[in-house]
């Protein structure tokens, strides 16, 4: 079984040992199990950074934003920020997911939400970018 959900691709796999949520919002795969437990898919830093690069014109355009560009921040404790920063008429918005970066550098997505940062404060929890971008307008 498949779906599409406002940009992000969700696939529940079957056979008799288990059940398996493939979900994939463009940028990253998450797998869960019935349990509910996840596994971490890890990238490269740069194999993130094309495709969220690549992303960055049709978001533009779609979203009428005055400028866009990737974000990134390297946090404490091994975590790893990454999404965009946009302008928006005179607002600045920076958006992003937290990552947890293993020995290798490799990459993985430790939260599914949102965070949008502006000068107005911090607010979290949004589950995709289209709830992000309704948020902004």
């Amino acid at each position: 079984m498949s779906a599409n959900y406002t940009g992000t691709f969700v696939q529940l796999i079957q056979d008799e040992k288990a059940f398996i949520l493939l979900v994939w919002n463009g940028h990253h795969k998450i797998e869960m199990n019935v349990k509910g437990e996840t596994k971490m898919e890890f990238s490269k830093r740069e194999e993130l950074m094309a495709a969220m690069t690549q992303s960055l014109e049709p978001m533009l355009n779609e979203h009428n934003l005055d400028e866009i560009e990737v974000y990134e921040e390297e946090g404490a404790n091994e975590l790893y920020y990454m999404g965009y920063t946009i302008k928006k008429g005179e607002n600045v918005y920076m958006i992003h997911q937290p990552y947890v970066k293993n020995e290798t550098g490799k990459l993985a997505l430790k939260e599914h939400g949102w965070t949008i940062q502006s000068k107005q404060g911090e607010t979290k929890g949004y589950q995709s970018l289209e709830e992000v971008f309704n948020q902004i307008q």
